[in-house]
């Protein structure tokens, strides 16, 4: 019946041409699949609006001769402080933070809603071509001919955007797709094109390796908090009913014979498409690369984002050593009944800790904790898990960590650690295995996981326990590594008990775009006092066992956007592009009974430091002694 209706009105002798298949494939794609694109693009034409006038577009070619003798010149807007402020009634806040010992034994209700106002919109920077502005400067034009002059400025670059990527995108399938497998691979580019809009779209992200390698990584719990009613909607009409029509389409010579194009005429037809690329380059090239470089549009262009970033990672992948780097065999240790504790944190961004300056308080349990050190200025490795937490764990710097696989090849601190006699253990909230295979060497009983849907990080407070009772009796030097589920988008409503619900109302959304940011911030600083809730009972454990070397360093794997520019979450972009609060990250470390480390922390907690100093400051802080140590990357190297 459906492909009975695609006959009657012609539409399979149109998809039967073999290349009006693929155009229209192109021409679908611009228009309905590329949602953020077009974002980006509008946001581009809104912010310089001043500098799409008439003569911008009918004297491109001038100002292009005349680019060569005159000087770029910039103006900066001026830029606005936030001052935005979390107002909470102080008496209000404390009286509803649980108690330290009764961590999901339910408590009177003193939420408190916290009114905040929205970030000022980013700074806008235009860099405007002198002689344009004195050509445009010199037009004696009237309000309503500028206000007509823009509109058609405005229209003339957007349809030059889209011209040039339908033609670019339409060279691509020409290229890539033959007839003999077209509709098969149409059928493959239309389902990643379809996925990838709805995030696209959602989270408002960008496509590189690291995000295509986030997504390979995300277990089925995290997958789980994706899943919605508008996804499968969105998914059956922008995947299931192109593949349906696909399957309907026959691309047949004989039945459609006159409507065919030779093969022959591929070449014609590529070169056909190159002379319009280059000849919409001589007439706006100037405009559309400008918009392309300052939106970053590669990075979201559906679906060739994706496929570009896939490649990336596939060379990445086909890359990596083959062979393995044995460290630490000479590994030795002083260290007598040693208990070391790291910790490590997942998406707690440091914008949102009082040491940064941020009027909430999050951190109400750890601020009570004595001799505790948070260092001001410290970074990620990535901002993505699959990146930070092998590199931190790793020999390699941020730099030289190239390779998203690297870890799997090298020892990390971990296995030095056992090399040396420490019992090492890895308990993780964080679903599924290990990344990066950095604990997978540790003995398996020694390995324990938390995955089960629903659990929270305080669950894992009675193993952590044990292990410390264990080892406090047996007098062994241990190393417990923890992996916090933490502040894990997109529902981060769901990293916390009820209880723990301070601030409200919050976003209960996969969606997050589609929520208040005001209630996004609640549910995450809901989420980092949970955080600290178990960061300080594990503290509280560390000081009632009888050892006295006993030490506790936590840090986060990356930080995360809250709504920022249109920024969801962490990954979309590369780390060279990513926003500062994606990369800078809280952590401190804490010591027992140590004065003298904790008197030198005081020193240097000002100090720049990142997860690049992680491993080589963890082998001295155990006490370890090898040829693979690094004083030069030991944050107490003095």
């Amino acid at each position: 019946m459906f492909k009975n209706l695609l006959v009657r009105f012609g539409i399979v002798k149109i998809l039967a041409n073999y290349h009006c298949l693929l155009a229209l494939s192109a021409f679908v794609w611009v228009w309905l699949y590329n949602g953020e694109f077009w974002h980006k693009v509008n946001t581009y034409i809104a912010q310089n609006t001043h500098n799409l006038t008439i003569c911008d577009t009918y004297k491109t070619n001038e100002a292009n001769k005349a680019k060569s003798n005159s000087e770029i010149s910039t103006t900066l807007t001026t830029l606005a402080t936030p001052t935005t402020v979390a107002t909470k009634n102080a008496k209000n806040t404390k009286q509803a933070l649980p108690k330290l010992d009764n961590a999901h034994q339910s408590s009177s209700s003193h939420s408190t809603s916290s009114a905040l106002s929205s970030p000022p919109p980013p700074p806008k920077i235009h860099t405007l071509e002198q002689n344009k502005i004195n050509q445009c400067s010199t037009s004696s034009t009237s309000p309503a001919k500028d206000s007509s002059a823009q509109s058609f400025a405005r229209f003339w670059i957007k349809s030059s955007i889209f011209l040039a990527t339908f033609l670019l995108l339409w060279a691509m399938l020409e290229i890539l797709v033959f007839r003999a497998y077209a509709k098969s691979l149409l059928g493959v580019f239309f389902v990643v094109a379809g996925v990838c809009s709805y995030f696209l779209d959602s989270l408002h992200i960008s496509f590189s390796a690291s995000i295509i390698d986030s997504f390979l990584q995300t277990n089925p719990r995290e997958a789980s908090d994706f899943l919605s009613p508008s996804f499968a909607l969105h998914f059956g009409i922008f995947v299931v009913l192109p593949l349906v029509i696909l399957c309907a389409t026959h691309l047949s010579a004989k039945r459609h014979s006159k409507a065919l194009t030779p093969k022959s005429h591929k070449p014609k037809i590529l070169l056909s498409l190159l002379a319009s690329i280059a000849l919409l380059y001589a007439l706006q090239g100037t405009r559309i690369v400008d918009v392309f470089r300052e939106q970053r549009l590669l990075f979201v262009l559906n679906p060739f984002a994706p496929i570009r970033a896939s490649i990336d990672l596939a060379i990445d992948r086909a890359t990596t050593p083959s062979h393995y780097t044995h460290l630490g065999e000479d590994a030795t240790t002083n260290a007598k009944s040693k208990l070391f504790v790291l910790v490590i944190g997942e998406s707690a961004r440091a914008a949102n800790f009082p040491y940064s300056g941020y009027d909430r308080d999050t951190t109400p349990h750890t601020a009570k904790v004595k001799s505790l050190v948070y260092f001001s200025d410290f970074t990620s490795c990535g901002v993505i898990t699959a990146i930070s937490v092998p590199c931190l764990l790793t020999h390699y710097p941020r730099k030289s960590y190239t390779h998203r696989n690297l870890s799997l090849y090298s020892d990390s601190a971990l296995d030095i650690a056992k090399k040396a006699g420490y019992e090492v253990y890895w308990v993780s909230n964080n679903g599924g295995e290990c990344i990066g295979g950095v604990c997978a060497r540790l003995d398996k009983e020694k390995i324990i996981y938390f995955n089960q849907s629903g659990q929270l990080d305080a669950d894992m407070l009675p193993t952590i326990k044990s292990i410390i009772t264990k080892n406090t009796l047996a007098k062994s030097n241990t190393l417990l590594v923890v992996q916090l589920q933490g502040s894990h988008g997109a529902r981060y409503d769901l990293r916390y008990p009820k209880e723990f619900e301070i601030f409200s109302p919050v976003c209960a959304n996969n969606e997050l775009s589609q929520c208040q940011k005001s209630h996004i911030q609640n549910a995450y600083d809901n989420s980092l006092i949970y955080t600290d809730f178990v960061l300080a009972s594990i503290i509280s454990l560390l000081n009632h066992t009888a050892q006295a070397d006993i030490a506790l360093w936590y840090m986060s794997d990356h930080g995360e956007s809250l709504g920022e520019y249109g920024q969801y979450m962490h990954g979309g972009f590369p780390y060279s592009l990513a926003p500062q609060v994606q990369k800078q990250i809280p952590s401190f470390l804490w010591f027992k009974s140590n004065p003298a480390l904790t008197q030198k922390l005081q020193s240097i907690k000002d100090k720049p430091y990142s997860h690049d100093f992680v491993f080589h400051t963890l082998l001295g802080l155990l006490e370890i002694n090898t040829k693979d140590y690094d004083k030069d990357l030991d944050i107490f190297r003095d």
